[in-house]
């Protein structure tokens, strides 16, 4: 295995030895922003170089000027059984501007019934610092809100701005960009009181210019939020003035509780300040001031946290007072900059409780100090104060520099003697400094926690499965290892996306002959209709890869899959065309099976009716291809069905070897040697000696599947019959004026 990472502090300046020996604080006091938004929003600018936003089609409006948005809801009366409709962006701008005029919908229920595209204006967030959208908006079953452009003057910025004890779920927002002062999220700015949200995502890049500056990939700011089963992918940055600075791939800072389930960040994650005090960078969870407790979720996104007096960078949240983070993992590397820096694979700085359980990092780890005072990188944790680590990994190289007060952990940075390591991990080569960093004098702190349970490992060992096994991992449920994925580490089974590829293998499926593909997450299922092609019948699909199919239910595995469509080739694709004009006084001549093909091919390929007249001038042996009905419902030719409307008579000869083998597996309403006559159609003096039509769908018969207003006159069946619905040995389903006479069935 090739392994990049290493954990580095490197350390910048000595400048400031002498304020060492005045006093000063070596671990600062935990002190996250106030829960209130600040009072002076807006007022300090901010000198920041930055790129060009992209902007709407039109930068003259927004959505919700007059005349651009609509003066009502799409219908419903705001119930949970009768929600609030919302049709397109004009409605949507509709909400925009209730909101934004005092109306906070309470208790009352929204749907998005459609996709809406922002892209022609800028979009007015919903809710402001005064106005917070209190109700619950989904939509059904899930609704992608594109090109979503604010401008950067919205202190409190996203699809809504501000909301309090709202719902939001089935909600994408995808490509756009979402700028904004104090408080920016790609769903939400500002979140008062308990929010919830699920399955929902945002693409598009985030970023928060103020004095005092709070952006998340889906939240800017929450009181006390629950996510579940949703993800950003958009890059997240805060850029502040003031005293803090906090970017969260999915929250940027959480004053209250936090239970993040099931979700995942893939964008970079950036704090960028002038003069900030307090910076917190998290690929999940920016800052988490009180309980946190994150669940089967991961980042793969960088994490940067710079330029601040003291700075917390980690993988999946920067700095939290007490916290919970169970089967989860971080692959983004890690950065914190500043005089006083923590950097975590997982955390950077843990003040309360810490319980860490199944949880792994392989980013690179980096803590960079300008000023002689302590800072810290960790495997894991930077800084851990109490609690428990069990069954972790950190894979990466150690390499700390000599100068004094920096400390580097393969696992924790620095821990105080209340930790528990039990059957914790590491593979870092050259790890002189062991679990935790060194002091001044190049001892080992905390030598006594060196114990059994911290295990070195080597390269090999993170090649085999069994190691991660061995310590409680569960595969059955939660994990997986898929070859030439994640560096064929662990992935969460629910979080992880596979692809299903369909080669309709020269039919039609879902309107292409083209393959497609889909992704989706392991285990979810995707309805599999039956491909068309013409002249021959469907024949089931070969599965090549993992997943499973029942029926039309594809579920997906782990891993990716191809399902190629097999086809039963008929005679319908092997016609001849016989001689005669068709006419009465001119009927086609059929001496071969090739020739009365042709009429199969005709109605079924073709899509025409069939008015011929036709004789059988000799026996008729159909061995070798399974048969393709003459007439079929399935196309209307100038309101007509392309039925068999002529006459068609066997002259006494034999049909042989009548076989349709479908099964449930075809499209077709109509089955036997005839699928659909109408408009006079005569079928006479024949006999069909020997065969097995099997049908499907509505009306199975030897001679015809289906008739109208048609004559069936001395013709005799030997051949076996199955089917669904109507079945019968001559006539699967005979209406109107049809008539049969001197007909008999033995089979």
């Amino acid at each position: 295995m090739s392994k990049k990472k290493k954990i580095i502090i490197s350390f910048l300046s000595f400048a400031f030895v002498a304020l060492l020996s005045c006093g000063i604080a070596l671990l600062p006091n935990w002190n996250p922003s106030p829960t209130t938004p600040p009072s002076d929003i807006g007022q300090e600018e901010v000198d920041f170089e930055t790129e060009a936003a992209t902007q709407p089609t039109n930068t003259s409006g927004t959505w919700t000027d007059s005349g651009k948005r609509a003066t009502s809801f799409g219908g419903g009366s705001g119930t949970a059984s009768n929600p609030y409709l919302i049709k397109n962006a004009k409605q949507l701008a509709y909400l925009a501007y209730m909101v934004n005029a005092g109306n906070s919908y309470s208790g009352k229920y929204f749907e998005q019934t459609a996709n809406i595209d922002l892209s022609a204006y800028y979009w007015e967030p919903i809710g402001a610092s005064s106005h917070l959208f209190s109700g619950n908006y989904t939509a059904n079953p899930f609704g992608v809100i594109t090109n979503l452009y604010t401008k950067s003057d919205y202190d409190y910025a996203g699809l809504f701005g501000s909301v309090k004890n709202a719902t939001i779920s089935n909600i994408g927002i995808s490509g756009g960009y979402i700028e904004g002062g104090d408080y920016t999220g790609g769903l939400v700015g500002y979140a008062e009181g308990d929010i919830t949200i699920t399955n929902c995502y945002n693409t598009g890049n985030v970023t928060s210019t103020s004095s005092n500056s709070y952006a998340g990939g889906l939240v800017g700011q929450a009181d006390i939020i629950t996510i579940t089963n949703s993800y950003n992918t958009g890059n997240v940055t805060a850029r502040s003035s003031g005293t803090y600075s906090y970017a969260g791939g999915l929250v940027g800072r959480v004053s209250g509780t936090t239970t993040i389930t099931n979700c995942y960040n893939t964008g970079n994650v950036t704090t960028t300040t002038s003069s900030s005090t307090y910076s917190y960078a998290g690929g999940v969870v920016g800052c988490a001031f009180n309980t946190a407790t994150i669940t089967n979720s991961y980042n793969t996104g960088d994490v940067n946290s710079s330029d601040s007096h003291y700075s917390y960078a980690g993988g999946v949240v920067g700095g939290v007072l007490n916290i919970t983070i169970e089967n989860s993992y971080n692959t983004g590397d890690v950065t914190s900059t500043s005089y006083s820096s923590y950097a975590g694979g997982l955390v950077g700085r843990v003040s309360g409780t810490t319980t860490i359980t199944n949880c792994y990092n392989t980013g690179d780890v980096t803590s960079t100090s300008s000023r002689l005072v302590y800072s810290y990188a960790g495997g894991l944790v930077g800084y851990i104060s109490d609690g428990s680590l069990s069954s972790c990994h950190n894979i990466g190289d150690i390499s700390p520099p000599s100068p004094a007060r920096v400390r580097a952990g393969a696992i924790a940075g620095a821990t105080d003697s209340s930790i528990t390591f039990t059957k914790c991990y590491y593979y870092c080569e050259g790890a002189s400094g062991g679990v935790n960093g060194k002091d001044v004098s190049g001892t080992s702190e905390n030598a006594n926690l060196l114990g059994s349970d911290i295990i070195f490992r080597s390269q090999s060992d993170y090649t085999n499965t069994a190691l991660w096994t061995e310590p409680f991992w569960d595969f059955d449920n939660t994990w997986m290892i898929v070859n030439d994925m994640n560096g064929n580490y662990p992935v969460l089974k629910e979080l992880t996306e596979f692809t299903l590829t369909i080669n309709p293998n020269g039919g039609t499926w879902n309107g292409s002959s083209s393959s497609q593909t889909f992704i989706q997450n392991y285990n979810t299922t995707k309805t599999i209709a039956n491909p068309v092609r013409y002249g021959y019948y469907f024949d089931g699909w070969i599965l090549l890869g993992s997943g499973s199919l029942s029926g039309t239910t594809f579920t997906f595995g782990g891993g990716d899959c191809t399902l190629t469509a097999q086809w039963i080739e008929t005679w319908a694709v092997n016609y001849t065309v016989p001689s005669g004009s068709g006419t009465a006084s001119s009927p086609y001549q059929v001496d071969s099976a090739s020739d009365l093909a042709y009429f199969a091919y005709k109605t079924q390929i073709q899509g025409q009716v069939s008015y011929d007249h036709i004789v059988l001038t000799d026996d008729i042996d159909l061995a070798g291809y399974d048969w393709m009905p003459i007439g079929t419902g399935r196309y209307v030719v100038s309101g007509v069905q392309a039925c068999f409307s002529g006459t068609f008579d066997g002259q006494g000869h034999t049909i042989s070897n009548l076989n349709i083998n479908v099964l449930g597996q075809q499209v077709l309403d109509e089955y036997g040697l005839f699928g659909l006559t109408d408009i006079s159609a005569v079928l006479k003096n024949f006999t069909v000696l020997s065969g097995q039509v099997n049908g499907f769908n509505t009306s199975t018969g030897a001679v015809v599947g289906y008739t109208w207003r048609s004559t069936i006159d001395n013709v005799t069946n030997y051949a076996n019959v199955t089917g669904n619905n109507y079945v019968g040995g001559i006539i699967g389903s005979m209406q109107r004026t049809s008539k049969i006479s001197n007909c008999f069935n033995y089979g």
